[in-house]
Order: C-alpha cells, then structure tokens, then sequence
C-alpha cells in the first residue's frame, strides 16, 4: 500500500520561514502598504518573517506573521 502525503484542498501548509523567497513576497505586501497609507509619516519594513503557511484555494493565498519596524525616512525623504 503506497500512502502519499498530498495536502487537502483549503488546508494550510506550514513553510520554512526562512526561506527567501517569503521576504520578497512580504516586502512587496508591504510596499502596497506604504503606498496606500495616507498620511506622510515614516515608512513600515519588514524585519524577519515568523511564520509562513500558505491554502491552496482558488490558487494559492500566502499567510504571513511578520517582524516589522518604522524606517526614519519619511515619504518625502525617499528616492521613488
């Protein structure tokens, strides 16, 4: 009997959150963040990624827990 280990449909999936590949995605997250926010105070970076899972859905949706801290550069400081 061959049993294989393929994820349920919706079910999460925990991933190594050191992997690269989650920062890129979280930066680019963020960076949508920082656009949108309306008001011209300092910018939100991520710090570390704590956590990463992903649900295979209609596609697949990426959940993050991420570290982030406040740049001391404001909107009009940073070079677009």
């Amino acid at each position: 009997v061959l049993f294989m280990a393929v994820p349920l449909h919706g079910a999460p999936v925990k991933h190594d959150a050191n992997d690269a590949s989650h920062l890129e995605r979280v930066w680019r997250g963020v960076k949508e963040l920082n656009e949108g926010k309306n008001d011209a105070g300092n910018h939100i970076i991520p710090i570390k990624v704590v956590s990463a899972q992903s649900l295979l859905v209609a596609g697949t949706k990426w959940e993050y827990e991420v570290l982030v801290g406040e740049s001391d550069c404001t909107d009009s400081q940073l070079s677009k």
